[in-house]
């Protein structure tokens, strides 16, 4: 195993630690084709922009990846994060109604950033070719996502505050509340509609009323 040599040590060098503070070729390619697959989409998206874009010969790109199709499968899976990274899991939890108030607000923001979007629409327009793609886009985004609130549902559960009365409902649940959010809202957004929906705020408020009446204990 080869180690790299720390920047404390006696035998580094500024030079080493600047090396080290670099991101690598792979990362600066994968960054350089995220970005022009999102603003190009991926059949306008060329190699020879991506070297360039990424400041390195067509020899090292290829040294990293085979075809573009490989360079697009790499972006799906690492540059993913971004998109579901948005959403925001509350550790501490004194108010249900707030709690849920607030993750439906984080939701619908996190599904309709520009480089969101972006995402989505190249991605579905080139999963019939790549179903590989759209699988590793859904696993990593939009399902991590539910699982994530599937997993705060059930911790709700055992706290008291959410009532489910088979282990499959707070899939469920989680399926139909991100649905209700979505719905009228992300879909148009899509489609390059204006994604500013006066009603928002009132979709989300009947989208925790429903949830809370359905699974809420009393009191809450």
């Amino acid at each position: 195993m080869i180690s790299l040599p720390s920047p404390n040590s006696p035998k580094s060098t500024a030079k080493d630690s600047e090396s080290l503070a670099r991101p690598s070729k792979k990362t600066k390619i994968i960054e350089a084709a995220l970005d022009i697959f999102l603003h190009r989409g991926y059949a306008m998206t060329s190699m020879d922009a991506i070297a360039c874009r990424a400041a390195v010969s067509k020899s090292t790109l290829y040294a990293h990846f085979s075809n573009k199709r490989a360079i697009f499968g790499a972006v799906v899976s690492l540059g993913v994060a971004p998109f579901a990274g948005g959403l925001s899991i509350p550790e501490r939890i004194d108010d249900l109604r707030l709690c849920l108030k607030n993750l439906a607000n984080s939701y619908c923001a996190m599904i309709c950033t520009p480089d969101s979007l972006a995402m989505y629409r190249v991605v579905l327009a080139e999963s019939p070719k790549q179903p590989e793609i759209g699988s590793i886009f859904y696993n990593a985004g939009i399902a991590d996502a539910r699982r994530s609130i599937t997993n705060l549902f059930r911790s709700l559960s055992h706290r008291d505050l959410l009532y489910f009365q088979s282990d499959d409902e707070p899939e469920i649940a989680s399926d139909l509340f991100l649905s209700m959010l979505a719905g009228a809202q992300h879909q148009p957004a899509l489609f390059g509609m204006n994604t500013q929906k006066p009603g928002l705020a009132k979709r989300i408020e009947m989208a925790v009323d429903l949830l809370i009446c359905r699974f809420g204990r009393k009191g809450h």
